[in-house]
């Protein structure tokens, strides 16, 4: 079947707001599971009118596959989830969690095609339509650009002070997008003042753009005696532009909410920080993307 008379029958469902009359729970125990749906067209039905946003054939990047246990499978899950019919035409999609994903309506479906709708909270429609996978199907097509993300852990170091002088150090997981140059970041610190019998323990988590560092974090400080609890965000600029891919330089201003009535004068409230990003370890990968969505690649 081509994609054109898929396209068809899509739209035939919904401007008749119907469930093709075929589709029933029997239909769809048989025909659907045990199979790999490559995606074929992402069709956007808004209010401003119908748009194909992308074309694809690519079974090992984009695809669903619906298993006979009652889960599945796709592309953009790290983890399977679960599938259940709730009415003749419609198919609930949900993660592993128990969140749900899709709830999808099932306008056709033949041994070899599937045409899928995606109706969300914000009245657009979404008309996803599959072909089967073959045997060893290296068919690939797609409409999107690549671009490549570069995944790295680094050591973090620096130090604050306003008050007083606290050293920085930890290590971060971090990704750096090459289509807008943002750099996210997350990982686990220590802020230490052994002299000031200071010692705290931070998880941290930011991005830098262009110019600015986001940031917030929590954790606890302990001095020996009393232990804490805080959490600070934080606002900054960044210098990683003037650097090899993956580095970072920041200066951000925060201000650290301790929880409880106990004070220690050796803790900053208000604080300056300096912290520079060195990586140890880099590995990219490919994703094909529009501006809102995303997948892996090969």
């Amino acid at each position: 079947m081509t994609n054109h008379v898929v396209i068809f029958l899509a739209v035939m469902a919904l401007l008749t707001c119907r469930t093709h009359a075929q589709i029933n729970q029997k239909l769809i125990r048989e025909l659907l599971p045990g199979k790999r749906w490559a995606l074929a067209l992402y069709i956007a039905d808004t209010p401003l009118g119908r748009d194909t946003i992308l074309r694809v054939h690519d079974c090992a990047n984009e695809f669903l596959e619906v298993l006979p246990n009652g889960s599945f499978i796709s592309s953009n899950l790290r983890k399977p989830g679960t599938w259940q019919i709730i009415d003749d035409s419609t198919v609930l999609f949900k993660k592993s969690s128990g969140a749900t994903i899709m709830t999808a309506r099932i306008s056709y479906l033949s041994p070899d095609s599937l045409v899928i709708i995606d109706f969300v909270k914000n009245k657009d429609i979404f008309i996803q339509t599959f072909n089967l996978c073959r045997p060893n199907d290296v068919t690939f097509e797609d409409s999107r650009p690549e671009f490549t993300i570069l995944e790295t852990w680094s050591l973090v170091a620096g130090g604050q002070y306003f008050q007083s002088g606290l050293a920085d150090i930890g290590i971060a997981r971090g990704e750096l997008t090459t289509w807008n140059k943002i750099l996210y970041s997350y990982g686990a610190h220590l802020e230490l003042a052994p002299w000031n019998s200071i010692y705290g323990l931070i998880a941290n988590g930011w991005l830098e753009d262009k110019r600015f560092f986001y940031g917030g974090a929590v954790g606890t400080y302990y001095d020996v005696k009393n232990i804490f609890p805080f959490f600070r965000p934080s606002l900054g600029i960044t210098a990683k532009q003037f650097m090899p891919e993956g580095y970072s330089l920041h200066l951000a201003y925060g201000y650290n909410f301790i929880i409880g009535q106990k004070r220690n004068s050796n803790i900053n409230l208000h604080h300056i920080s300096i912290r520079l990003r060195i990586p140890f370890s880099r590995q990219e990968r490919k994703v094909r993307r529009l501006p809102t969505q995303e997948y892996e690649g090969q």
